[in-house]
């Protein structure tokens, strides 16, 4: 598996930028994640019978993680092969990106 381009505009270009191979966050590189990621408590596995624990122990329920699509692997910024700019540029890019989805969250919350 190759890294994914990444792009950035740069004085009205758009400039591809160097990246690399990371581990997946959200599976840690496993490829996979237990019942989408839902986060069971104590209450929940409570109700389960002995068949079900051992299926979800042994993996029955994992499904594909959706951020790396099951490869365990993403693509990030390559820093030490970036210029400046680029990474200043960058790193501007992924406060916005992020502040519009702190902002979408809150608008959900909210019924929007």
């Amino acid at each position: 598996m190759k890294p994914t381009p990444l792009t950035i505009w740069i004085d009205h270009l758009e400039e591809e930028i160097p990246t690399k191979l990371a581990l997946c966050d959200t599976c840690d590189g496993k490829g996979s994640q237990a019942l989408h990621g839902i986060a069971l408590t104590q209450d929940d596995l409570a109700d389960w019978s002995q068949d079900e624990m051992e299926s979800y122990c042994s993996g029955e329920y994992d499904t594909p993680c959706e951020t790396c699509r099951g490869s365990g692997r993403v693509s990030v910024i390559d820093e030490d092969r970036c210029t400046p700019k680029q990474i200043e540029i960058y790193r501007k890019e992924e406060q916005e990106r992020w502040a519009d989805e702190a902002c979408q969250r809150a608008e959900r919350m909210m019924g929007a």
